[in-house]
């Protein structure tokens, strides 16, 4: 996490991510038996949240405007459904208060609870399969069924890691940035140094455990775009093979060609 947070434009993303992870979740269950979140902790992790994804102002201002009294009400709720294993009615709770929607509630929740709920980061809607980017309590509730299926696919086959759902989204974001950092534009590769044998090595070590999850979002969500793109070519095959073949083109190089621009629709379509 430490290497994908400096990449990130905000330099405040690794001292945030930080609180998040550690110091909230206890600050939240030091307030048993009935758990609540205070104002100025809720404006914060929007901040969190703002500066791990896509900044809007408008949405930190609706959170810092918030009275003490209705944060508390509505996280006290929310934490006493969850309890009782009502994650919709939870999510609903906390999504009640101005500018907090089902991505922001699952945020709070998934900081009393990691071990069940994780965040609705943009990453992990991209890499789970069957999942649209769309950030409604429905689709946040199939999003936990996916993750919740995986967390429980990867105890199984690493019984001495202690999976949790937060952890599993933490994999696909970091696999996801690292993905994009590890493929620069061509103005930047001019720009940016090979890295140390040392440094390449500790970050193909970190890599190994973070993109285990990943992989296995990812996998599921390639196996169905390709299954999709293998219909659309094979309905498709025999205009395109008139379409490459020239007089001046062999018959075996006009093949190849064509299986090639299957190839790269495949790619394009699972990158994107």
């Amino acid at each position: 996490m430490e290497k994908v947070s400096s990449s990130k434009k905000n330099k405040d993303l690794k001292s945030l991510d930080d609180w998040y992870l550690h110091e909230l979740p206890v600050l939240l269950h030091s307030r048993e038996p009935d758990p609540y979140m205070e104002q100025k902790e809720l404006s914060k992790l929007v901040k969190w949240k703002l500066t791990r994804g896509q900044w809007r102002p408008r949405l930190q201002q609706f959170a810092d405007q918030l009275s003490e009294e209705v944060v508390k009400e509505a996280s006290q709720n929310a934490f006493r459904l969850l309890s009782s294993s009502n994650m919709k009615e939870a999510i609903e709770a906390m999504a009640s208060l101005k500018g907090i929607g089902p991505a922001t509630s699952s945020a709070v929740l998934a900081a009393f609870r990691p071990d069940l709920l994780s965040f609705m980061s943009d990453e992990a809607l991209i890499h789970a399969p069957s999942i649209s980017k769309e950030y409604t309590l429905h689709m946040y509730l199939k999003l936990m069924d996916v993750i919740g299926r995986k967390r429980k696919q990867l105890y199984k086959d690493d019984p001495d890691t202690a999976w949790t759902a937060q952890k599993v989204e933490q994999a696909v974001w970091s696999f996801a940035h690292a993905h994009v950092d590890e493929q620069p534009n061509e103005e930047s590769k001019s720009k940016t140094k090979a890295p140390k044998s040392a440094q390449g090595v500790k970050r193909k070590q970190r890599g190994v455990r973070a993109s285990v999850a990943a992989d296995l979002l990812h996998q599921e969500h390639a196996k169905s775009i390709s299954s999709t793109t293998a219909v659309q070519s094979s309905s498709s095959s025999a205009p395109r093979r008139r379409a490459v073949k020239s007089a001046t083109q062999p018959a075996s190089e006009s093949r190849l060609v064509t299986r090639d621009n299957k190839r790269r629709k495949v790619v394009v379509e699972i990158d994107d």
